[in-house]
């Protein structure tokens, strides 16, 4: 990190106040300190003028590179998104699964990386390890074991298989393709299947072999599908949450991916759509987040 300290009638103690809050929120040693005074920044100066202050100016360069970095001004100027937490660009993030220290989240398409991974192992300062180009809207994402499967946007990659193997360079190693140009919107994975939601359709996809999924079943519901929850383990059961007015919550049997069955639904009181599906083992309970104006939190005993 490179770090300049600027400003008239500069305050001393204030400059050296903002350097430890910085180091300290980075997280980083900064590697060349300025604290000559200098007249980049004329109209700050005003307000030096006034009130004890400390103009800062950071920016980033490679690691090996400390003193002869082009400042930001110069079109070599490395503008490196991995110094910081927070993603590159503005789109939305839609979904987010953690395995142990690490967040893998799934954002809206647009200009940056709709995959982005982050370190938590210090939850106060997430850092960016790693991120994915997925050429579509990512809605949701589960990992499992060394691949992150999502739920996307693509009209021909409904299903994306990224190895997560390596933090810092996910790469897509598979995907599938369902017919039409519906988005996917939800998805979780249990031992070699992945189980699908997509508009009205829940899907069971074996991904045995990652690179290449295969569908082996699907199953018509009533109404969209929001969200899917597995019993422990994967289990026997899937939960969904749907669109529809009447019979929002769905059990399906998955215990033979290849031959897909609802067992029963249960209809919600009031016209309220499920849009958010937990399931807790410990009490075998379902908790859902609904859209009713009276009752936005459902508890669900399966039975």
């Amino acid at each position: 990190i490179l770090s300049t300290f600027e400003s008239q009638n500069r305050s001393l103690a204030r400059t050296a106040e903002v350097l430890k809050l910085t180091r300290h929120a980075l997280r980083y040693r900064i590697q060349r300190l300025n604290l000559h005074p200098e007249m980049g920044a004329e109209d700050f100066a005003f307000v030096g003028q006034e009130v004890p202050s400390a103009y800062v100016n950071l920016s980033a360069c490679p690691a090996q590179d400390f003193a002869s970095a082009p400042d930001n001004h110069s079109p070599r100027a490395d503008f490196d998104d991995s110094v910081v937490p927070d993603a590159a660009g503005t789109q939305d993030a839609n979904g987010v699964f953690v395995s142990g220290t690490t967040a893998y989240i799934a954002r809206e398409n647009g200009g940056s990386d709709e995959l982005v991974i982050i370190d938590i192992s210090t939850p106060s300062a997430p850092t960016l390890l790693g991120s994915l180009n997925l050429g579509a809207t990512g809605y949701e994402i589960f990992v499992l074991g060394n691949n992150a499967y999502i739920a996307s946007g693509s009209n021909s990659q409904e299903l994306q298989v990224v190895d997560v193997s390596t933090s810092v360079t996910p790469s897509l190693i598979g995907s599938y393709n369902a017919s039409g140009n519906t988005d996917a919107t939800t998805v979780v994975a249990s031992g070699n299947y992945v189980f699908l939601g997509r508009s009205n359709v829940f899907y069971a996809i074996d991904v045995s072999a990652p690179s290449a999924p295969t569908l082996v079943d699907s199953l018509n519901v009533v109404g969209s599908v929001f969200d899917i929850a597995l019993t422990i383990g994967g289990g026997s059961a899937a939960y969904i949450g749907t669109a529809t007015a009447n019979g929002e919550f769905k059990v399906i049997d998955v215990s033979q991916p290849t031959a897909l069955t609802e067992l029963c639904s249960l209809d919600v009181t009031g016209n309220n759509p499920l849009q958010g599906i937990a399931y807790d083992p410990a009490t075998d309970t379902v908790f859902a987040a609904g859209s009713s104006d009276t009752g936005e939190f459902v508890i669900i005993a399966p039975q």
